[in-house]
């Protein structure tokens, strides 16, 4: 049970049953939430001779109300003493998911005097299928520890949604000007096939592996636009549209390890072609892409003394954009204020470096640089010429961090145990101005981020544990807007009962009303701010109980694949 601005709870059921050669986990959750989330939004348009000409002050209240249900089924069978099968299944449905948005615009003009004000109120209603079914087989092979894996998955995602809204404009004195009623029905359906094979051996002082993937992604979404009521609704062209999304990666990949005291080497490859079909039906635009890409990976380590070691890495890694980012589709606040996908996005590649240096497994000291490419970013832009406010996604023209870390992991007494994690930072982002005259900005902050954990237990018999953390955050970068300082202080206790069969904990989080910080974006024609504040503020208390052998274990199945991750997912 969750105490925020409103409750919230949560229940969930898990059962495993283990024979002599079959296993199996079932678990279930319920988790009915309605959440507040409250937004304040500044923008100043300005004209061509850098003069702010109008003034919007925005307040907005969403309150969502969600019902969501996820169902997880983990089957293991040994076949044989070399041949094990597992499949795994999860099902997450989210009917009648809601949002209502009342937004509340003073428009004033340069000088701050009330030209008009604007009301929507909006609702929005979805209904989310999310399933996945992952089958999984190991042979092990006559050497030993050598092993074939091979692995076969599949996703299907789909959500329908249909939004309302209402625009009422008055005059300074309260007086009705006009309104402005719309509405969007929207459909999103995604498959996802994937497909795997893993071949492992030890090898002298180490170990080789080698495998095949191939990923193939189906996306087809659909949005209608309306202008208008109930039966005088008007249908808009122009802003509907029918997107489809193909897209095809296959891979392969290798890693070898090998110690040789003190030294220990990880090398590794991988190699990806990707096709990929993006088409505006409406629009008839279609967006092509094929590349082949490599990925290597290197890791160095040397132990200096049996207390110290030192070691060196690097990655080139890539991100891939949301399916849900790449459809042009708009969803409006209001006709003045709107979310817009981007269909020309491309993956962003990335480069790692990595020098770190340990002493006793206790104190690290990390320096690091991240080139991080065309990375994507969500940026939002003023039209000053048409008053609206545009929020998308762009690969931007450059990015860069790098920094300096030091963590301590250790106990300070018998009953208390520190984690401490601090960082010196710095980020650079070079966005693309898309309504400036400029071509590029340059955002950049110099930061520190610090993270205090601290754990005690408070009983003699251990059964009795708290734990106090505090985050602090000088602030960051968000694409093109600089993000605020933020401090958060969490809380906790944690109670076993009963020979470790049942669990009460108590969580306090952000006690201090901290969390959420202010971010503004102010640069050539542009001049942006927003202060989201979401329910970060809660008290949580929780309650498990374990029936029967509660100490089995199953074996854990992995369906954290890249592919999902870009399902947005609530």
């Amino acid at each position: 049970y969750t105490q925020a601005v409103f409750p919230k709870y949560s229940f969930s059921t898990s059962h495993y049953f283990k024979g002599e050669k079959f296993g199996i986990f079932a678990n279930y959750a319920i988790s009915p939430r309605k959440a507040l989330l409250e937004l304040e939004n500044d923008v100043n348009f300005i004209n061509d001779q850098n003069t702010v000409f109008s003034r919007w002050q925005s307040d907005t209240e969403r309150v969502s109300r969600t019902q969501a249900q996820q169902l997880n089924l983990i089957l293991d069978y040994d076949l044989s003493e070399r041949d094990q099968l597992n499949l795994t299944s999860n099902v997450t449905y989210s009917p009648n998911k809601s949002d209502a948005y009342t937004l509340q615009t003073i428009m004033r003009n340069g000088v701050g005097a009330v030209d008009s004000t604007l009301q929507t109120l909006q609702q929005t209603e979805a209904d989310q299928l999310n399933t996945s079914l992952d089958l999984n087989y190991t042979r092990k092979l006559k050497k030993d520890g050598a092993t074939l894996k091979a692995n076969g998955h599949y996703t299907y995602y789909e959500v329908s949604s249909g939004q309302d809204g209402l625009s009422t404009y008055f005059d300074p004195s309260g007086a009705f000007l006009r309104d402005f009623p719309f509405s969007t029905d929207a459909e999103q359906y995604i498959d996802i096939f994937t497909g795997q094979l893993d071949w492992y051996t030890p090898i002298t002082s180490g170990s080789f592996e080698a495998g095949v993937k191939g990923s193939f992604i189906r996306s087809r979404n659909t949005i209608e636009y309306f202008t208008g009521e109930d039966n005088q609704r008007s249908f808009d062209i122009a802003l509907s549209d029918r997107f489809n999304y193909d897209e095809e990666v296959y891979a392969a990949y290798a890693t070898l390890n090998k110690n040789w005291d003190p030294w220990t080497l990880k090398l590794g490859l991988r190699a990806e072609q990707t096709e990929v079909k993006a088409e505006s039906l409406t629009l008839s635009e279609i967006n092509r892409q094929s590349y082949l890409e490599f990925f290597p990976s290197v890791f160095l380590s040397r132990d200096l003394t049996e207390r110290q070691s030192l070691s060196f890495s690097y990655a080139r890694r890539l991100t891939r954009p949301n399916y849900a980012d790449l459809n042009p589709f708009r969803f409006f606040l209001n006709e003045n204020e709107f979310q817009q996908g981007n269909p020309n996005l491309v993956p962003a590649f990335s480069h790692h470096f990595n020098l770190n240096w340990s002493l006793n497994d206790t104190f690290f000291v990390d320096l690091y640089y991240r080139d991080n490419g065309n990375y994507l970013a969500t940026v939002s832009f003023q039209d000053n010429e048409n008053l609206t406010l545009r929020q998308t996604e762009q690969n931007v023209a450059g990015s860069l961090s790098y920094g300096l870390d030091f963590t301590v992991s250790t106990p300070i007494t018998s009953f208390w145990y520190l984690y401490s994690y601090s960082s010196l930072f710095y980020e650079e982002n070079t966005i693309f101005a898309e309504e400036s005259d400029i071509e590029t900005y340059v955002n950049k902050v110099t930061g520190f981020y610090g993270y205090l954990g601290n754990s005690f237990t408070l009983s003699n018999d251990g059964n009795l544990t708290g734990e106090a953390n505090l985050l602090y955050l000088s602030g960051f970068l968000d694409g093109a807007f600089l993000i605020s300082e933020a401090i958060t202080l969490n809380l906790g206790l944690r109670k076993t009962l009963w020979d470790d069969r049942a669990v009460i904990s108590l969580t306090v989080e952000d006690v201090l009303g901290r969390t959420n910080a202010p971010k503004a974006a102010r640069y050539a024609n542009q001049d942006i701010s927003f202060f989201w504040r979401q329910e970060t503020r809660f008290v949580r208390l929780g309650f498990t109980y374990n029936f029967g052998n509660f100490r089995l274990q199953n074996r854990n199945a992995d369906l954290d694949k890249d592919e999902l991750q870009r399902i947005e997912n609530e």
